[in-house]
C-alpha cells in the first residue's frame, strides 16, 4: 500500500541532523504529503556516555520510540517511516530495537562525499554479498554467552571481543562482506542494508534454536548507521534473551569496547513505562541519581 503521509525521524548524536537536510531528500510529490518530523536528540547525553552511564539515554530512546509508534498509529492514513541518524552505535541499535520490525522503516546513510542523505548506488541494486561464519547448528543446552559480530566497516578483533565479553562463549558468529576487506562505504543502497538485515536475522534465529541456554547475546557492530538501525529492529526484545551492546573507541590504555546499553524485555525498574514521553532535551540528572544508575548498569553488564 503506498504511503499517504510521512514520519521523518532525525536522530542527532554525533552531530545535529537538521530539518532542512532531511526535507531536502523529498521529491516534489513527497513534499506535498502530510508529514511529522520527530527529533531524537541524544547529544545531551555525551557526558553520561563518556562516564559509562547509558541508562538515561536508554530510557529517553524508549520513550521517543513509543511516541513515534503512537504517531504512526494515530492517523488512519498509511504512514511511511524514514530514519536519518548520526549517533552513537548503541543509541542507534537501541532506537531500532524499541521501534522493532513491526513497522518498516526506510533508512538512510549520510554520504559525506556528496554532503547529502543519498545513496551512492541504485536503491534497488544489491552490490554487497555477505558471509556468516561459525553459525551454530549442533544443539547445546548449557547456559552462557553468545557473540555476534557484524563487521562491515571494519574488522572486529578477537582480542577486543575477549576483553569485552570474555573468552568463553557458546557461539561466536561473524557477519562480514564476502571476498573484500572491511571498509567504510561498502553499504551503497537499501538493498545492501537488507542483505545484512537478513544475515543478522538468520544468525539470531540460529543461536535461539541451537543454543537455547544462551543467557546474553554480546553484540558488536562495525557498520553504517542504516545497518545498526535495522539490526536493532531484528532483536525482537519481547521474546529474545537480553542483548548487550558495546561502544567502540580506539585507545592505547583502555579496552576498545566497553559495555553500553543492555536491551531486554524485562526493563530495570527505572525504565518506567508509565513515565510521560520526553519531548525535549533533558537536563542533567542529580549526582546521587546518576551514581545509582551507574551502579545499576554495572550490575547488568557482562562480566569483565
Amino acid at each position: 500500500m503506498p504511503a499517504e503521509r510521512l514520519i521523518l525521524i532525525r536522530h542527532s548524536g554525533m552531530r545535529v541532523v537538521t530539518e532542512q537536510e532531511v526535507l531536502a531528500t523529498l521529491t516534489t510529490e513527497e513534499a506535498a504529503f502530510p508529514r511529522e518530523i520527530v527529533h531524537v536528540d541524544t547529544t545531551s547525553f555525551a557526558d553520561d556516555v563518556a562516564a559509562g552511564d547509558w541508562t538515561r539515554s536508554a530510557l529517553y530512546l524508549r520513550e521517543r520510540a513509543a511516541e513515534i509508534l503512537r504517531l504512526a498509529d494515530a492517523d488512519p492514513r498509511t504512514p511511511e517511516l524514514r530514519y536519518f541518524g548520526l549517533a552513537e552505535i548503541p543509541h542507534v541499535i537501541a532506537l531500532g530495537a524499541f521501534i522493532s520490525d513491526e513497522r518498516f522503516v526506510r533508512v538512510f546513510d549520510f554520504d559525506r562525499t556528496r554532503d547529502s542523505w543519498s545513496w551512492p548506488g541504485d536503491v534497488n541494486d544489491a552490490t554487497l554479498t555477505v558471509e556468516s561464519e561459525e553459525v551454530p547448528a549442533e544443539r547445546l543446552t548449557q547456559p552462557g554467552v553468545a557473540i555476534v559480530r557484524i563487521a562491515v566497516s571494519s574488522a572486529i578483533s578477537d582480542t577486543d571481543v575477549e576483553l569485552a565479553a570474555g573468552r568463553d562463549s557458546l557461539a561466536d558468529v561473524t557477519i562480514s562482506a564476502t571476498s573484500t576487506i572491511q571498509q567504510v562505504g561498502l553499504v551503497r543502497s537499501p538493498a545492501d542494508v537488507e542483505t545484512i538485515r537478513r544475515a543478522a536475522r538468520e544468525a539470531f534465529a540460529a543461536i535461539s534454536n541451537a543454543r537455547p541456554g544462551v543467557e546474553t547475546v554480546a553484540l558488536f557492530v562495525a557498520a553504517s548507521v542504516s545497518v545498526c538501525f535495522v539490526v536493532g529492529q531484528e532483536l525482537h526484545l519481547r521474546n529474545a534473551v537480553p542483548v548487550q551492546t558495546f561502544r567502540f573507541r580506539k585507545s592505547e590504555t583502555e579496552p576498545a569496547y566497553t559495555a553500553a546499553i543492555r536491551l531486554s524485555s524485562t526493563l530495570p525498574r527505572f525504565f518506567s513505562s508509565s513515565m510521560p514521553a520526553i519531548t525535549s532535551r533533558p537536563g542533567p540528572a542529580p549526582e546521587s541519581s546518576r551514581m545509582a544508575r551507574v551502579k545499576a548498569l554495572s550490575a547488568l553488564s557482562l562480566p569483565r
